[in-house]
């Protein structure tokens, strides 16, 4: 049976809410749209998606409010969030004193949190190491052991090669016995390992699908869902937040928020930054690893994170010069006399390890400051860059040495 709505004939009949409990009549008589189970590619890629008519006044009747906090400050109710940071750094660790700080609703590194049932769902520890760092975690933030014996869930998933699809029958199965809103939290240690055969790290649409089955699970349990995720390759003192995590870009569009860890120039030191969809900006943390757990360090200049630097085939194995980057340096480094594309100037940039959007600044304030010159676009191709003007002529003041007196 077909819940197909001619909008044209009925809609001018019943008006947007006739309309509405009609589509919604319809839709709960059709066969497909019964069961509450979480679809799955192999099967079919989404329930029929049909128009509900939602007027602005709808909305804001049904959602007078935003949806509750669980981490005050950071995740709400039904949110994705990604926890990012370098392999073997303590992440595990953090969200065992997450899952802890949630079960019990005590503060978590300086967010309060919202108490309630937390699944944690973990596919790289054995349940005897689980059980070995929970009172390791629960001593040291001060927390008796029996607040949290029934109030957090931990199912050991390593070695059962189990994915993010295949827990589809999983989740249905809480909402059968626990139903909505049961859980407050649910985590995901760690999401590579949920991943399924075959998955292509480097494409936003398997990443896309990904995140819209874990926002499915969201949905149906009701909860937020906290990812954890490792970092990619190189120096992460130079990216955005939410650049921070390995895989396509579409991991930081995805997720409701990101709380990212990046090493400090101290030892045993990282500072915590966080990007929220529904939240103002959160200010950095300085955290500093006292086994087994991450306690605020106030005095940590959250500014000076340690670079990291690997020599690629191209450079020698020297590392750089620790030289801030100004306009100057950025045009006596990747940009010359012959006019180029813009890609091929920014690319020679994050070869040597710069962000891309940092490179793309550092060439817009040099043409700001003429020190580079656009040239003009031919038919049909892009605009290109030099140090020279379009008349053959240099710069104001030729080129600037590295610390040029203008940057």
């Amino acid at each position: 049976m077909s819940a197909k709505i001619d909008a044209n004939d009925v809609g001018r009949e019943l008006g947007p809410d006739g309309l509405r409990a009609e589509l919604e009549r319809r839709t709960a008589e059709a066969p497909d749209a019964l069961a509450p189970d979480v679809q799955t590619p192999s099967t079919s890629t989404a329930a029929p998606f049909l128009p509900t008519f939602t007027t602005a006044g709808m909305l804001l009747d049904d959602y007078p409010e935003l949806r509750p906090p669980v981490i005050e400050g950071l995740l709400r109710q039904g949110e994705t969030l990604n926890t990012i940071s370098a392999p073997k750094v303590g992440k595990s660790w953090l969200v065992l004193d997450l899952a802890i700080s949630v079960a019990t609703g005590t503060p978590f590194l300086g967010f309060r949190t919202t108490r309630g049932p937390v699944l944690l769902l973990d596919n790289e520890l054995h349940g005897p190491t689980l059980a070995h760092r929970l009172p390791q975690v629960a001593e040291a933030r001060g927390i008796d052991l029996a607040e949290i014996r029934d109030s957090l869930i931990i199912e050991c998933l390593r070695g059962r090669n189990v994915d993010i699809y295949g827990l589809s029958e999983y989740f249905t199965e809480v909402h059968r016995v626990k139903g909505q809103g049961f859980f407050r939290l649910t985590i995901i240690d760690a999401l590579y390992r949920a991943l399924p055969d075959g998955f292509d790290e480097n494409c936003n649409a398997a990443w896309t699908r990904v995140y819209n089955q874990i926002d499915q699970y969201a949905d149906l349990l009701g909860c937020a869902f906290d990812c954890v995720h490792h970092t990619s390759k190189g120096s992460q003192a130079d990216k955005k937040t939410t650049d921070v995590g390995s895989g396509a870009g579409s991991i930081a569009r995805a997720v409701d928020a990101h709380m990212v860890l990046r090493e400090h120039k101290e030892d045993n030191c990282y500072v915590l930054e966080a990007a929220c969809r529904s939240w103002p900006p959160v200010p950095r943390i300085g955290l500093r690893w006292e086994f087994p757990i991450w306690r605020i360090d106030e005095s940590l200049d959250c500014t000076q994170l340690r670079v990291t630097w690997r020599p690629t085939k191209k450079e020698d194995t020297n590392p750089p010069v620790s030289t801030p980057w100004t306009a100057g340096r950025f045009v006596a480094e990747f940009v010359s006399e012959k006019p180029e594309v813009r890609e091929a100037i920014v690319g020679r940039a994050t070869d040597r390890g710069l962000a891309e959007y940092r490179a793309k600044d550092w060439l817009s304030r040099a043409v700001a400051e003429e020190r580079v010159f656009i040239w003009p676009a031919a038919r049909n191709r892009k605009q290109r860059y030099a140090t020279l003007r379009p008349d053959g002529t240099g710069t104001l003041d030729g080129l600037d040495s590295v610390g040029g007196s203008r940057d």
